[in-house]
């Protein structure tokens, strides 16, 4: 159960790093 935990709360840093990521590679293409 801690690993599920642990997971999901690791999968919503990676949403958060490609959406930051996302937004500075549409700033550098405009």
């Amino acid at each position: 159960r801690h690993m599920g935990k642990l997971r999901s709360l690791s999968f919503s840093a990676v949403l958060k790093v490609l959406y930051d990521f996302s937004k500075k590679h549409q700033n550098y293409g405009k």
